[in-house]
C-alpha cells in the first residue's frame, strides 16, 4: 500500500472523529471535546488571552488559545497519534490541502501563508505542532508566552 493511500485512510478515519474547538472559531465549541475526551478541561487565564489544555480521545495532549473575546488564535498539541488537521482547522483546511499535494515529506509539514502558520513533526509515533492565524494575534501577547512547540 502506498504512502498516499495510507494518508488518504488516515484522514479519512480522523475526519469522524469528534468535533474540537476550530482554529478561528469561538472557545465555546470546545465543550464537545472536553466531552469526548478525559472529561478534564484546565483553563490558565492570562490578562489578554486564556489558554485551555485538555486531551482528546486518542490521548493527544491539546492547547488551544483565545483572545479575550473568545475567538480561538492559536493551538498546539503532542501526541502519540496525529491531530485532525482538517477539523481544527476549520476553513483554512483548505489551505492545508492545496499545500499538502505538493509537499511529500510525511515527518514534517511546514505552512507559512498570511492567514495561516502550521508547523507539524511527527517521529517514532510521537506527533506534535503548532498552528496560529496572524491576522489574529492580540498585539499585547508575544509568542513566547504561548510556549509553542
Amino acid at each position: 500500500m502506498s504512502i498516499t493511500s495510507r494518508l488518504l485512510r488516515a484522514c479519512l478515519w480522523l475526519s469522524c472523529l469528534p468535533a474540537q474547538a476550530m482554529l478561528g472559531g469561538d472557545i465555546s465549541q470546545l465543550p464537545h471535546a472536553r466531552s469526548a475526551g478525559t472529561g478534564e478541561l484546565v483553563v490558565q487565564p492570562y490578562a489578554h488571552y486564556s489558554r485551555y489544555d485538555y486531551h482528546n480521545p486518542q490521548g493527544v495532549s491539546v492547547h488551544e488559545f483565545a483572545d479575550v473575546h473568545g475567538r480561538i488564535f492559536a493551538l498546539s498539541w503532542q501526541g502519540a497519534a496525529p491531530l485532525p488537521l482538517r477539523q481544527v482547522l476549520g476553513s483554512y483546511a483548505s489551505e492545508l490541502q492545496n499545500v499538502h499535494r505538493r509537499h511529500p515529506d510525511h515527518h514534517r509539514f511546514d505552512l507559512v501563508s498570511p492567514d495561516l502558520v502550521l508547523h507539524s513533526r511527527s517521529y517514532l509515533r510521537q506527533f506534535s505542532g503548532y498552528a496560529y492565524l496572524p491576522g489574529q494575534w492580540p498585539a499585547q501577547v508575544p509568542n513566547q508566552a504561548l510556549s509553542l512547540p
